[in-house]
Formats: C-alpha cells, structure tokens, sequence
C-alpha cells in the first residue's frame, strides 16, 4: 500500500464525521483560557489512569474554545478502544509488525482520553503511539514524527507555529477531532503533500 494521500478518502472522514457528530449531540460549555499554541514535542503524562468498561465516559474538552462532548467508551472503534487501554497505562505502545494506526482510531482515542496523541517511527522502523498531554507530545530523539493530533475541533494554521518550528524537511500531518488532516514540515503548511505519512486507506505507515 502506497502513502501518497492528500487528505483521508471520502469514507474516513465520513466515518470521523458520524462520530463526532453523535458525541456532539451532549455539548457541555465548561470555558478555558484560550489561545494557547498547540506544539508537538513536550511531556508525557502520568496521571488520569483510570478502570474502563463499557459504561466508562471521557470528556473531549477543546483547549481553545473551551467547547465539550461526551465520549462513552462503548462507542469507540475496537481499534480506537484498543488504544484507550494501552495508554491509560502506559505512556509509549509499540504497535506490531504487520498492523498499523487508522487516524480515525487516533482521533477517536484522543478524544476520549483528552490528550494529545502522536505516531512516530522509533530507532528500530518501529511504528509506537504515544500519549501526549492536553496541549503537546512529547517523541524521543530517536523519533521521527508522523502524525499528531489537536484537542481542537477546527484546526487553524496559528495552531501549528510550534509543529513547524520543530519540523524537518519531512511532511508530517495532523488530525483534528473533527477528523480534518492538515500537513506540513518546516516551510509551513503543506496544502498538496505529493507524499503523506497516511495511506490511502486511512492508515499511518512507516516510511
């Protein structure tokens, strides 16, 4: 499977639309301070480790408008629910040879816990998730980032001032809780990526 995407296909950002459409349905208007800056590379959390079942409900808070959705774990993808597991233990997954991370799971997981979540290509050409905090993600040296997310429900280009001040020549993407897929490297935001670390199917891939 090739990587060349401009953003997700038709059929994975209607797949995010529907999620997030239902879980905006309990909006809680609970306000933040806004304007903070989005970065990709700061700290991982330890704390908000808590049991799931299927009744287990996460609050997805946007950082800049201060706008909420409810989150049940039961409506999460398996792929999604399978993340939320891991990274509430664990702050760095490693995911097996031969599977891959849907940005869809990503986006979905990143609401429920309310964090930042990142892809990366670690040392070894490992794909790993890591789990970031409400407003950054932290990736080793050895990294190289693939994709993050925002805890925002639009994504504006003044979000990515930190993203791009520690980027490379390498396109990299974001995913927004709407499902939106923005790219970009150290020029600045890259409208039409010829190569995108997303394949066609969805799926972040190592490269």
């Amino acid at each position: 499977v090739t990587g060349r995407l401009i953003p997700p296909g038709a059929a994975t950002l209607a797949r995010s639309s529907r999620f997030l459409i239902k879980h905006l349905d309990d909006v809680i208007d609970v306000g933040v301070d806004g304007g903070r800056v989005i970065a990709r590379g700061s700290n991982a959390p330890s704390s908000g480790v808590r049991q799931l079942s299927r009744t287990s409900v996460g609050v997805a808070q946007d950082i800049e408008t201060g706008l909420a959705a409810t989150v049940q774990f039961k409506d999460l993808s398996s792929g999604a629910a399978r993340l939320v597991r891991q990274l509430s233990s664990k702050s760095r997954v490693r995911i097996k040879s031969g599977s891959g991370v849907h940005v869809d799971d990503l986006q979905q997981a990143s609401m429920y816990l309310n964090r930042e979540l990142g892809v990366a290509m670690d040392s070894q050409s490992r794909l790993v998730v890591v789990r970031g905090s409400g407003t950054q993600v932290r990736f080793r040296g050895s990294d190289r980032p693939l994709v993050h997310t925002h805890p925002v429900f639009r994504t504006k280009p003044t979000h990515f001032a930190t993203d791009i001040a520690n980027a490379d020549e390498f396109v990299e993407a974001v995913v927004d809780w709407s499902g939106s897929v923005t790219h970009f490297n150290r020029s600045g935001i890259v409208t039409s990526p010829s190569v995108s670390p997303i394949n066609n199917y969805g799926y972040v891939y190592r490269r």
